[in-house]
């Protein structure tokens, strides 16, 4: 399993500062690197600090907790290179280390003022987003179980979509039907003038036609034998229902005993089936399905996942579902709740809908100048 599945973001920054210090220690192969000062104190820009092997300068961290999924500002940054500018003896180099997220804007400012400071012959600028602490964590496996003895709880979960995010975005497509007013039928004439000309191409053709037939013929001196296929039934797929999972993974030290996940969207008209594919044959078909479905659907309501055991560090996955948003409704906001014999916690999930349409011309004169969404269906022949 991803670690970026299994270790949650800090929940404070003493934390996030004692993760940091374990994994410069391993990624820069020192042991003199430790703290700078205390709570309090004035530090400089620089939270963690000490010699990469081999260097005899000063490298400083300084690290951002931030809460939620707020970004790393400019500011921040600006105030913090100011800030180091002072420390003694001078910097080699200055990473920043954040719980953010990603963010392009957010690195090429980074890459600016590193260029800018090289230049005055001041300290390297780096950061180091959420995203990549957790790839250098993946090459340090070490620092990762270090740091889960320590600030690991008993009972703690991340509850999310099958992916790891707390965020999803399905395409559902829907069906738009545009009615206009019949054509008014137009009987064809032809002029004699017309007619007298489709003559003289006719008669001026007639050898080139004779040489035509004579070769389709000798295409045809075999026979050919016609295979006729058999309709024996229909596919029906609705496209405006989408797959979903949901995903909980138990980072806690406790098992999760007998727990069910109940997740409620916000929208009552949101509607769940089991697969959004529907076969019709003439001849019944053995479908045969093995083991408990893990999960149990209320249209208009939610779903609820049950699960016997989730041990530390494992994971378990809802069976596969459809999901159909209303095609006015843009995101709904999933309520999740878990209870089980010893522990019990709630939160958020956003799911977003990317809609596409397919756009079809109806002739109605009663309905003319309509438009009508619907669900978009397809239909397939079963042959044989």
């Amino acid at each position: 399993m991803k670690i970026s599945q299994t270790l949650r973001k800090p929940a404070n920054w003493q934390d996030f500062e004692s993760l940091c210090l374990l994994l410069w220690r391993a990624e820069w192969k020192s042991d003199d690197i430790k703290k700078n000062g205390r709570n309090g104190q004035a530090q400089m820009g620089v939270d963690i600090c000490g010699h990469r092997e081999g260097e005899n300068d000063y490298s400083g961290i300084q690290c951002k907790c931030k809460s939620g999924n707020k970004p790393l500002t400019s500011e921040e940054i600006d105030e913090e290179i100011n800030n180091a500018k002072a420390f003694k003896p001078a910097l080699r180099r200055l990473i920043f280390a954040t719980t953010a997220d990603k963010d392009g804007t957010i690195e090429e400012y980074i890459r600016i003022k590193d260029d800018e400071n090289r230049k005055k012959g001041l300290f390297s600028i780096d950061i180091k987003s959420w995203q990549d602490i957790i790839d250098l964590l993946e090459l340090n496996k070490s620092v990762l179980h270090s740091y889960l003895d320590i600030v690991a709880e008993d009972y703690a979960v991340a509850i999310t979509f099958e992916d790891g995010s707390e965020e999803a975005i399905i395409h559902p497509q829907y069906s738009r039907i545009h009615y206009m007013e019949p054509t008014p039928k137009v009987e064809s004439k032809k002029s004699i003038v017309q007619e007298n000309a489709a003559l003289n191409v006719a008669v001026g053709s007639w050898t080139a036609q004779l040489k035509s037939i004579a070769a389709m013929a000798e295409q045809f001196n075999s026979p050919v034998v016609a295979q006729t296929k058999i309709i024996r039934g229909t596919i029906k797929t609705n496209h405006s229902y989408c797959p979903l999972k949901f995903q909980v993974v138990n980072q806690g030290k406790a098992p999760i005993d007998d727990y069910k996940i109940v997740f409620r969207f916000e929208n009552e008209n949101v509607r769940f089936v089991r697969d959004n594919v529907e076969k019709k044959t003439s001849f019944p078909e053995l479908i045969s399905f093995t083991g408990i479905r893990n999960v149990s659907l209320e249209n208009g309501a939610g779903v609820t996942m049950y699960g016997n055991s989730i041990i530390p560090g494992d994971d378990a996955t809802s069976d596969d579902f459809f999901v159909r948003l209303p095609y006015d409704v843009a995101e709904a906001n999933i309520k999740w709740k878990l209870l089980s014999r010893q522990y019990s916690c709630e939160g958020t999930l956003k799911l977003s809908s990317d809609i596409g349409f397919v756009d079809v011309v109806k002739y109605d004169k009663e309905k003319a100048g309509n438009t009508y969404i619907g669900d978009y269906i397809e239909e397939e022949n079963i042959t044989d």
